[in-house]
């Protein structure tokens, strides 16, 4: 290992590797190994794109700053590739080891996080922060964190879904916990309130920097993890984050005995009067006496400034005696009273004037500097020396105390999971080691906030009755709201949360892909299609039997009658290879066609009744399959003009007429690219999907 490490080489490569003008020459320059000759550069490009996700636009100029390096390198050429633009052998995507992947997009889609939510700092921006708020997502429904660490732990779990099957039992064994104990949950965030952010305290006494507030704050929090401490103890068993602090060893006794530090060393009131820190008397005895000295300055000054009046009462009517801090002390006489201020006059020297005051040094002042000198400063200085050794005993525990405030956000979070499977009236789910999704009667958590008439679907998706499951039905039945729910309920199981369902026994996950119909990435300057159809060849490529892969409105949002055929192709490569757990909502039925022969698709619907011939929408999942999108009942429904919808339907006849003429051969071309495309391997399905879409070739050439 030493030697390995020896031969690793860092190098800081300069912005200009990171540049999108770099990056658009990378795109033109890699040669991927799967990729034929006879590919335009278009379709190329897109390719190469399709190996990362659309939001991992760092990620991407990473990889061209990489390449862009290694090909300028002459060891590169040593190792027998030929100049510059050498070949890629393959991408693959890096998995941390017990996190779901979930990437920006999946986590839009499915309304885990709004559309608008910033996942950096800048989330803290005013005008963002505002709009996010608005929006209505599940991170919105759990966050009722209290304190600022459990809101970016919050976050930082909801980010993260994991694998770690204990992590998870463990969460929701500490819920379940809360949910039974609503006078404890309620202490809890009672305590939570008055514990501050000790990561910025210790900061800012790291710069020597803090502020009184810090210190009032800081001694407010010990006081309150020593409470939230003794609050948890008894149920240590059932909250993990206690277990996990008495596991590390942590001093119970700590945080009492530096508030005892803290009791002996400041003095609070003077913090809050002086606005700085301030020793409490008794600590130092030369301390003690210069502040004794400085409270006495303003009666002893009243004094000897009597005195000078009457030395100087021929000539002046009020004088004072004043201090000022790096200059000393000094004689105060009204410009009134002088004619000119700046002369000599009764062994006064001149220092200085102001707006209404002259300021003189004689014999007093002098002896005044002499034996009191900047006692003020005197004081500050001694203080200051004082905090600092307060800082460093107490930064020399910032770790365990850290601990302990990270207890606190773990608890604040868990606290937030109670109150939120209370507020949606969840269940456990039972977490099982295959890989299956049963979930019974579940429903859409954020659709439930906002209708009291929620309908209750049940999911399942297996080894015994198959894993892919096509959702069809007309326009605005629900499909997309189920499919959604089933995202949602999978992924609150991964995270450790209560699910909205009766019941629901779920296997982990290793990933999760949501790809929708209405991308909406314009910043990234890709089309809606282009945006889906690189969501979807980033699930083909690195999806596993342990994936779920929601596909709503795919092959429509495509629109072509191959694409719909390459589509299809997918799902039966998907079959043969991976067989994640796969769930699709479409209109294509076309593709439904080629299709039904596969004894391991499933078909649902959503269920709809006619009623005095209006079209009634159900919103229950059944076994079957829609026969048509009813688009003109819908436009019905909503309000659209007789006259017009009468006319679709017209149109509609006239074109399914023709549509029936040449129905032989379009069934007869869809079936030749079927068998075309089972021939062909993962890298060439979607290299011939890709070149489809973007270089507008025939496929069955």
């Amino acid at each position: 290992m030493d030697d390995i490490k020896r031969r690793i080489t860092v190098h800081v490569l300069s912005n200009r590797y990171f540049a999108n003008d770099q990056l658009a020459s990378t795109l033109y320059s890699v040669n991927l190994s799967v990729i034929s000759g006879g590919i335009n550069e278009e379709a190329k490009e897109q390719i190469l794109l399709s190996y990362f996700p659309p939001t991992c636009s760092q990620t991407l100029k990473s990889f061209s700053a990489l390449f862009s390096f290694l090909s300028k390198k002459e060891p590169v050429c040593q190792l027998g590739l030929l100049h510059t633009s050498f070949t890629v052998l393959d991408i693959q995507m890096f998995k941390i080891e017990q996190i779901i992947y979930m990437d920006e997009r999946c986590l839009r889609n499915l309304q885990i996080f709004g559309q608008f939510h910033q996942f950096h700092e800048s989330w803290k921006m005013k005008n963002m922060r505002s709009t996010a708020e608005d929006e209505t997502s599940v991170f919105k429904l759990f966050s009722v964190c209290i304190t600022r660490a459990g809101k970016y732990t919050l976050e930082q779990w909801m980010r993260t879904p994991s694998r770690d099957l204990k992590c998870l039992n463990e969460r929701l064994t500490a819920v379940e916990c809360l949910l039974k104990t609503p006078g404890l949950t309620k202490s809890i965030r009672t305590t939570l309130r008055n514990i501050g952010h000790l990561p910025r305290i210790f900061y800012r006494m790291q710069q020597s920097s803090a502020l009184p507030t810090d210190w009032k704050c800081l001694m407010q929090t010990l006081t309150s993890l020593e409470k939230l401490i003794q609050l948890c103890m008894p149920y240590g068993n059932k909250l993990f984050p206690m277990q996990n602090l008495l596991d590390n060893n942590f001093d119970q006794n700590l945080s009492n005995t530096i508030q005892t530090w803290m009791m002996n060393m400041i003095d609070f009131d003077a913090l809050t009067t002086q606005h700085r820190f301030s020793v409490k008397q008794g600590l130092d005895p030369k301390l003690d006496e210069w502040i004794q000295t400085y409270r006495c300055l303003p009666d002893l000054l009243s004094q000897l400034a009597e005195e000078e009046l009457r030395k100087l009462r021929e000539s002046i009517s009020t004088c004072g005696l004043i201090y000022f801090p790096l200059v000393g002390f000094l004689l105060k006489i009204p410009k009134t009273e002088v004619e000119t201020p700046d002369i000599e006059m009764c062994d006064l020297s001149y220092a200085f004037t102001d707006n209404d005051m002259a300021y003189y040094r004689n014999d007093t002042t002098r002896e005044l500097d002499q034996r009191f000198g900047d006692v003020m400063y005197a004081i500050i200085d001694s203080e200051t020396a004082i905090m600092h050794r307060l800082q460093d005993r107490i930064l020399e525990h910032a770790g365990e105390l850290l601990r302990a405030h990270q207890f606190a956000a773990e608890i604040d979070c868990l606290c937030a999971f109670a109150l939120a499977a209370s507020s949606m009236n969840g269940v456990r789910p039972k977490l099982v080691d295959s890989s299956v999704i049963y979930i019974k009667n579940g429903w859409h958590p954020i659709q439930a906030l906002v209708s009291n008439n929620t309908i209750r679907n049940s999911f399942y998706s297996g080894n015994e009755t198959g894993r892919t499951t096509m959702v069809t039905g007309p326009n605005a039945s629900g499909k997309s709201v189920y499919i959604k729910q089933i995202g949602i309920t999978v992924y609150l199981s991964q995270i450790g949360s209560f699910v909205p369902a009766e019941e629901a026994t779920i296997g982990p996950m290793d990933a999760i892909y949501a790809i929708t119909c209405t991308e909406t990435l314009a910043v990234l300057d890709r089309s809606s299609d282009s945006l889906s159809l690189n969501l979807a060849l980033v699930a083909l490529r690195f999806s596993t039997e342990r994936s779920l892969i929601l596909l709503d409105e795919f092959a429509h949002s495509i629109g072509k009658t191959e694409a719909s055929a390459l589509t299809a192709a997918i799902i039966e490569h998907l079959l043969k290879s991976n067989n994640p757990h796969l769930v699709a909502t479409t209109h294509a039925y076309d593709m439904l066609d080629l299709l039904r022969h596969q004894t391991d698709i499933k078909f649902t619907t959503m269920k709809t009744r006619w009623n005095k011939g209006k079209l009634i929408y159900l919103y229950e999942a059944i076994e079957g399959v829609a026969e048509s999108s009813r688009a003109i009942e819908v436009a019905c429904s909503a309000g659209i003009p007789s006259q017009v919808t009468r006319r679709a339907r017209e149109l509609f006849c006239g074109g399914k007429r023709r549509r029936n003429d040449s129905n032989t051969t379009a069934q007869t071309r869809l079936l030749n690219v079927m068998d075309k495309i089972d021939k062909l391997g993962t890298e060439q399905v979607t290299c011939r999907l890709l070149a489809v879409l973007h270089s507008k070739e025939n496929i069955l050439e």
